[in-house]
């Protein structure tokens, strides 16, 4: 007898436990969006996707160290994350990790971050406004096109970069 009401006991909490589960308790995408840039040609500096065989791209962390966000092959956009303790990033570029010192593309990206409210399962997410871009050091890089000053999602491409295989 004890062990048919412990038996009822465990189904019936467990019906509960599933019937009460609603979608907002499990967070399935991430929150904070990355930054979308794609490389275009000099002649387009929007239209024409460039494919480069390689690219790395290097994040300097707010802490001053530094961070691979980036190793793609036959590439021609990609994604970055943005640092969410400060209001800039610095990505470095190159197309190759095979030299000691690669001579790098260095984009300073600012902005002003802030929070809002995905869900219970979420929680927050930052988001950010008024981006700019600096190109600091230009080795294939020409120009930097911004097509967004703000990122709320990963919807778009927020930046082309013009760039320039033989300067």
């Amino acid at each position: 007898m004890l062990k048919k009401i412990i038996v009822s006991i465990v189904i019936s909490a467990s019906f509960l436990t599933l019937v009460h589960c609603v979608d907002d308790d499990v967070c399935i995408t991430p929150t904070t969006p990355r930054l979308s840039f794609r490389l275009v040609q000099p002649s387009s500096d929007t239209v024409t996707a460039y494919v480069l065989d390689s690219l790395y791209v290097d994040k300097v962390n707010s802490d001053g160290t530094i961070q691979r966000v980036g190793k793609w092959a036959k590439v021609s956009d990609g994604k970055l994350p943005l640092n969410t303790d400060s209001n800039e990033t610095v990505f470095n570029f190159y197309k190759t990790d095979t030299l000691a010192h690669p001579p790098k593309d260095v984009i300073v990206v600012k902005y002003q971050n802030g929070q809002k409210f995905v869900s219970k399962a979420c929680g927050f997410k930052f988001v950010f406004e008024n981006l700019s871009y600096e190109l600091t050091q230009s080795v294939f890089v020409t120009k930097l096109v911004s097509n967004s000053t703000q990122i709320n999602d990963e919807s778009e491409e927020n930046l082309f970069i013009v760039y320039n295989p033989a300067p």
